[in-house]
Order: C-alpha cells, then sequence, then structure tokens
C-alpha cells in the first residue's frame, strides 16, 4: 500500500515492448539496475510498468534485445500537475483547503456552558476568553486545570468547574452552590398589627391570639394578633405571633407628569457589519457613527451545533436632544404610569384589586392624577414585643 503511494507520488509509466527478444530484454532490464513490476510476457512482446527515471534508461536494454518500446500510459502526481498547469488555481485552492482541515482539526470552533443558574452563561463565556479558551485557539495551548482554578478563584458561587475537550468542542460544566435557605425567626415575641387602615374581611392566625374579627375596622398600628396567650394557670406568656389578615382597603396613590419635557430622540442608525471567523472580526465597513444599541450574529450551522463562520453585526444610533410637548391625553397617560408605579410601592404581592378610579388635575405645564384603588390585601406586620 505504502509502495504504491510513493509510487502515484513519483510518478511512473506504463510500457509495451516488442518486435525483438522479450526474454532477453527482460534479462537486460535487471543487469542495468532497471526495476520492472506488473510485467506480462506472452513471448512476442512485454508489458510493463517502470519509474520516470528508469523509463529514460530503459532504450539501451530495448536496443540491445532487438525490442522497441512505447508507452501506454502515465500515471502519477507529475503527470497530473503537468497536463494542469492551467488550472493552478484549482491546485492551490485543494491544497490550501486540506491545509485548513488539517489545521481546524487542532483548534477549537465550538464552546459551550452547562450546569449554570444563577451565574449567566455570557459571563462564564467571556471568563473563559479572557483565560485564553476562546473559538480559533489551538487546543494544546489550553491548560484545563489552570482554567479551572482561575474561574474556581473568580466565582465563590462555584463549588465545581470541570472543561473537557471533545474533538473541536469545548464543555464547561460548573456547579453552583446551593443557596442557604433564610431562617425564620420564630423566638423573638411578635405581635401583628395593622399595616394599614381597612375593614376585616379574614383573619388566618396561625399562632397567638386573634384579636379582630370579620367586619372590625382597623386602623393602621391596631393589634390584630396577640404574642401574648394564657397558660392553662391563668399566666401569660409571650410568643412569636404569625398570620395572615385579609382587609378591604382604599388606597390614594398620585402621580404627575410635566406637559413639556427634553428627551433623546434618535437622529440616524445603521449598522456596522463584521465577517466572522475562528474568533476573529474583519469589518466590512468604512464609517459608521453612534452609539451601539444591540448586537446580533448569524453563524453557519451543523449537526453538531454552530461553526466559528459566519456574519456578526451591531446596530447603532445617534441621537440628539429634542424639546418634546406632550397633549393633555398624553400627559394623563403618563401620570398613570407613574400611578402605577407609584401603586408597586404601597401595595403587597398578596392582593386583590377590585376597584379604582382617577381623577386628573391639569394646570398649563402639568398634569397631576388621582387614583383611588379598592383593594382586599394582607395587611399584617410583625411589631417585636418588648418585655421588661
Amino acid at each position: 500500500m505504502i509502495i504504491n503511494l510513493l509510487r502515484l507520488i513519483l510518478g511512473f509509466v506504463e510500457f509495451e515492448a516488442k518486435g525483438g527478444f522479450p526474454e532477453r530484454f527482460l534479462n537486460l532490464c535487471t543487469v542495468n539496475g532497471i526495476t520492472l513490476w506488473q510485467v506480462q510476457n506472452d513471448g512476442v512482446k512485454v508489458k510493463a510498468c517502470t519509474s520516470i527515471k528508469a523509463y529514460k534508461n530503459i532504450k539501451k536494454s530495448a536496443r540491445n534485445s532487438g525490442m522497441k518500446v512505447k508507452i501506454i500510459r502515465k500515471r502519477g502526481f507529475p503527470f497530473f500537475v503537468k497536463n494542469n498547469r492551467a488550472r493552478v488555481g484549482v491546485l492551490v485552492g485543494i491544497s490550501l483547503v486540506v491545509l485548513f482541515l488539517a489545521m481546524s482539526s487542532c483548534m477549537l470552533w465550538n464552546i459551550e456552558v452547562s450546569g449554570n443558574t444563577r451565574i449567566k452563561s455570557e459571563v462564564l463565556m467571556e471568563s473563559l476568553n479572557n483565560n485564553g479558551v476562546r473559538i480559533g485557539v489551538l487546543k494544546s495551548k489550553i491548560d484545563t486545570i489552570a482554567v479551572q482554578n482561575e474561574l474556581l478563584d473568580e466565582y465563590k458561587d462555584l463549588s465545581w468547574v470541570s472543561i473537557n475537550i471533545f474533538g473541536t468542542k469545548a464543555v464547561l460544566e460548573v456547579k453552583e452552590n446551593s443557596e442557604k435557605p433564610e431562617m425564620e425567626d420564630d423566638k423573638t415575641p411578635m405581635n401583628i398589627v395593622a399595616g394599614k387602615d381597612g375593614q376585616i374581611v379574614l383573619v388566618e392566625g396561625h399562632k397567638g391570639t386573634n384579636i379582630v374579627k370579620e367586619g372590625d375596622v382597623v386602623v393602621r398600628g391596631d393589634l390584630l394578633i396577640s404574642g401574648v396567650t394564657l397558660n392553662s394557670d391563668g399566666s401569660e406568656k409571650t410568643t412569636h405571633a404569625s398570620g395572615k389578615v385579609f382587609a378591604k382597603t382604599i388606597t390614594d396613590v398620585y402621580g404627575e407628569c410635566d406637559t413639556k419635557s427634553s428627551g433623546d430622540v434618535l437622529k440616524s442608525s445603521g449598522y456596522k457589519y463584521y465577517l466572522y471567523a475562528l474568533g476573529g472580526e474583519i469589518p466590512l465597513f468604512l464609517k459608521c457613527k453612534g452609539e451601539k444599541l444591540y448586537k446580533g450574529e448569524n453563524l453557519l450551522k451543523s449537526t453538531s451545533g454552530e461553526l466559528p463562520f459566519g456574519v456578526k453585526w451591531e446596530f447603532l444610533g445617534e441621537f440628539q436632544k429634542t424639546e418634546i410637548e406632550f397633549t393633555e391625553n398624553q400627559s394623563a397617560f403618563l401620570s398613570l404610569l407613574n400611578c402605577v408605579n407609584e401603586k408597586r410601592k404601597n401595595f403587597k404581592d398578596e392582593c386583590e384589586i377590585s376597584k379604582i378610579s382617577y381623577t386628573k388635575n391639569s394646570t398649563e405645564d402639568k398634569v397631576e392624577v388621582k387614583c383611588q384603588v379598592v383593594a382586599k390585601e394582607n395587611i399584617a406586620e410583625e411589631k417585636e414585643i418588648f418585655v421588661e
């Protein structure tokens, strides 16, 4: 197999010799050191193969044996190059492709991150890049143990890091530390008091003594569930009261918006494109103004994932300070949005809104909105009992 491959690389000829003494011709070839293979001798003519250099010396043996030689076929790389001189670009292209494939098998083409929940993959990828693990780098230059230790030092939330390289893909596997649950303080004596004014609609006391019942009206600070309980002998003891108390509440929320304002308005925009290959970027633009607003990429894909080739782009925008004047309705709408933001501060998660009404007051330069929110919400708040 290896000998045949060498013969193809160096080139050889297949020839025919006839008209004389075939046996004498073959003997003279052996004496003169001419190597022949695939010899066929029928007593009249000889067919065989020999190297290019040996064929140039075979005429003396043929003349002395009365044979005439003729080339039947030329085979091998030298003849292929000679016959395709006009297609030298194709040969160079094939050589470059073979070279690229040989080099690319030694490089990273893809990087994956798995096992992370709290730490973003983009953040970990940036750390890998800073430590030399990037697309296009030679695999032999990656010290996986050193990179793993660097990541563990950089991110205290990681308890375990492993970098594995499979072919042209690197996989970063991480394990994050378990979050410690917040410990509830159930030892400190506590009362449950009203955080808002309202009318009680439901009492769910878990621990302590219920003070209010459905239908009672309370104001902020009133005792709802007491942390003082009675023992069987009539003595008192303190405990950490817990529970939920729902009440119908009426809350006023305010918002306002100026009718005139200044802001940044998009003046011009454009895209910057890059040709991306093996971690490198070649700009495909001459000049583009503005700040980067967002970016994206379109990479080639294979059955195993994305390949490190494609186009990346950035969207740029140039802004200009401009005076903006709102109509009364626009100002009122923005005021309502401010009310919504204010409502988030005034209401807990356990809240069911049943009615919202609003009034607006307009002046020359401002629109004010007052919203009245009727809701059913948990108004229970803990308050520590201080024992002397």
